[in-house]
């Protein structure tokens, strides 16, 4: 049986120039998703379109799931903001989501 050392947890952007390469990163990995097949995305790929080394991609994104995950959570975040609450109290939370979704 090959064992396989679990991956090491992420690091955090601290600087403010940290957090622009955080987003940048995340930014780069949705535009190549919206132009090619997720198994085509390369790690390299990203940090050479977010103008980043390799390394500091890896350093925030240990693997290419954790980059996408953090994308995903971060657009989901953004759809969040974007959901309006309802002044009268009677449109569900799935109605909400769903007109925001439409939107």
């Amino acid at each position: 049986m090959v064992e396989v050392s679990p991956v090491r947890p992420p690091a955090m952007p601290s600087t403010r120039r940290q957090h622009e390469q955080y987003k940048r990163m995340l930014d780069a990995a949705e535009e190549l998703a919206m132009t090619r097949e997720l198994d085509h995305v390369q790690m390299h790929d990203v940090a050479k379109h977010a103008n980043v080394a390799i390394g500091t991609l890896y350093r925030y994104f240990p693997t290419k799931r954790h980059l996408f995950v953090s994308a995903l959570v971060r657009e989901s975040e953004r759809l969040v903001g974007r959901i309006p609450v309802s002044p009268d109290g009677k449109e569900t939370a799935a109605d909400r989501v769903g007109e925001a979704l439409v939107r």
